[in-house]
C-alpha cells in the first residue's frame, strides 16, 4: 500500500506545528517555595513526690522551667508561621 506525498506533508506539518517541538516563553508565574515550621510538641510537667518543704520548693521550680521551656517552643512555631505568611 503506497502513501499519498500530499499526506506524508500534511502529518509532517501537523507535527511541527505542536508547542512540544518548539521554545515557550519562561513562565511569569513565581516559583513556589514551601517552608515548613516545626509541629509543636506537647508539654511535659516533670513528675513529682515532694516530702518536704524544700522538695515542694524545687519542684515548683522545675515546673516553671518546664513551662518557660515549653513556652519558647510554641513562640519559636508561632514566629515561623507569621513569617511563612508574608
Amino acid at each position: 500500500m503506497k502513501t499519498a506525498l500530499s499526506a506524508s506533508g500534511l502529518t509532517l506539518a501537523c507535527l511541527m506545528s505542536l508547542p512540544a517541538c518548539t521554545n515557550t516563553a519562561p513562565s511569569l508565574a513565581p516559583p513556589v517555595t514551601v517552608t515548613t515550621c516545626a509541629i509543636p510538641e506537647p508539654c511535659v510537667l516533670p513528675a513529682a513526690r515532694p516530702k518536704a518543704n524544700g522538695d515542694l520548693r524545687r519542684q515548683l521550680d522545675d515546673t516553671l522551667e518546664a513551662w518557660g521551656l515549653c513556652a519558647a517552643r510554641v513562640d519559636r512555631v508561632i514566629e515561623c508561621l507569621g513569617e511563612n505568611q508574608q
